[in-house]
């Protein structure tokens, strides 16, 4: 048995959608999906190696907006740019930690 996923595996659980383009380029397809695939979210700073505090916090998070209907699926781009983000929001708060600033869990 492999153990590896099948690209088509990995856009089944990251929730894919091909959309077809705008009307003057109808011939390409833009690639949404619910969660990031996971070559874009080990690179952008949760991942540490393994499924840690602030990966989970941040998939609750994700989740509760995904199940109230706040949340859409994003592009490749925009998923860059959110986890982007959230590893800022991680930084500021290990930093106001630090000073004594922030005792509660921030969700990202």
């Amino acid at each position: 048995w492999d153990d590896t996923l099948t690209d088509d595996e990995v856009d089944l659980i990251c929730g894919v959608y091909y959309v077809a383009g705008s009307k003057c380029r109808e011939d390409q397809w833009r690639t949404l999906s619910w969660w990031p695939r996971p070559n874009l979210f080990e690179k952008g700073g949760m991942w540490t190696g393994y499924w840690n505090a602030s990966c989970e916090s941040w998939f609750q998070w994700r989740l509760d907006l995904i199940r109230c209907g706040k949340a859409k699926p994003l592009a490749s781009k925009q998923w860059k740019s959110a986890l982007r983000f959230a590893q800022q929001g991680r930084t500021i708060e290990a930093t106001l930690r630090s000073h004594g600033g922030c005792e509660r869990s921030v969700y990202w």
